[in-house]
């Protein structure tokens, strides 16, 4: 019972991390968030923040391990996360999983002689210009579904985790469309299974 309410204090502290949604509801009235943690915690999470006047950023992450472990790894994410966008001003999201990727390795391997971590996440980062509705993004083993004049695409990420134990170098690279009214993007985690027979890859 007390291993229980001391998760169910962690879930109040992991929440209150969490942004509020209503800054997101502002600038995308469409827009839902669907988060049902399976062990009271989760290793999922998501996070945004508006960049500029014109510019959002969004992010959709799935870290390694469920329950507690899990739930760690995603405060250190939301962490590294607003301090390299919104302390740091850095946009671009190819730039931002490059930059996370190293500073999760280097937090999660200071002390070697534990051995060498193999924890991390997947991830999808979405920069938006409010005003043209460009969007780029850069994914880390995560798909993103768009949804263009009816159609949806199914685009895959790039082949690479960020942090893990792996010190080979990684590539990450932006993909970047224009959306007209009513156009949709999905960003999820595994946790949202998308089958076969529903995904269409656009070349």
């Amino acid at each position: 019972m007390e291993i229980t309410d001391s998760i169910n204090y962690a879930k109040r502290i992991q929440t209150s991390i969490l942004p509020d949604f209503s800054k997101v509801i502002e600038t995308f009235k469409d827009a839902f968030i669907l988060f049902r943690p399976r062990d009271i915690v989760s290793g999922d999470f998501y996070w945004f923040d508006k960049f500029s006047d014109d510019k959002f950023m969004l992010v959709c992450a799935d870290s390694t391990g469920h329950g507690v472990p899990g739930a760690f790894m995603s405060m250190i994410g939301s962490t590294l996360l607003r301090d390299i966008v919104s302390r740091q001003r850095v946009s671009k999201p190819s730039q931002i999983l490059k930059m996370l990727d190293n500073q999760i390795f280097s937090t999660l391997n200071q002390n070697l002689e534990l051995g060498v971590s193999n924890d991390g996440m997947d991830m999808v980062i979405c920069e938006i210009s409010i005003k043209t509705r460009h969007v780029r993004f850069a994914s880390a083993m995560r798909p993103v579904i768009i949804v263009l004049d009816g159609e949806p695409f199914y685009i895959k990420g790039n082949r690479s985790s960020i942090g893990g134990e792996s010190v080979i170098e990684k590539f990450f690279d932006d993909q970047e469309y224009y959306l007209n009214e009513g156009d949709t993007i999905y960003l999820f985690s595994d946790g949202l299974p998308i089958s076969s027979a529903e995904r269409k890859e656009r070349k």
